[in-house]
């Protein structure tokens, strides 16, 4: 989980896996926005296309790095340094997060 403090990430980041497959991130929740926009949980889990492994990473199946002490009803938000595993052999890192609004 987070340790240190990094940005929100919202509607309109980017996961990328490190085969150069992208995903964009679409929050579940709408209740907590960041200028006008909704903000992302672990349970935003997007698809993954692009990826050119042998074994393409196709979409995002968990988190790490995510927000212990920052939630939405009950669910950790994502961070800027949040690390994807994705369903292939590879890690995804998030990439065009707002850097207005951080958290732990």
């Amino acid at each position: 989980m987070g340790d240190k403090m990094a940005y929100l990430v919202q509607v309109g980041s980017i996961v990328t896996c490190n085969h150069g497959g992208t995903g964009a991130l679409i929050p579940s929740q709408t209740k907590a926005i960041i200028a006008g926009v909704p903000i992302c949980t672990i349970k935003d889990l997007p698809a993954i296309v692009g990826c050119k492994n042998s074994k393409p990473c196709t979409k995002v199946v968990s988190w790490a790095g995510f927000a212990d002490k920052t939630v939405i009803d009950g669910v950790p938000v994502l961070l800027s340094s949040s690390i994807a595993t994705t369903d292939g052999p590879g890690t995804g890192t998030i990439t065009g997060f707002q850097a207005k609004v951080s958290a732990y």
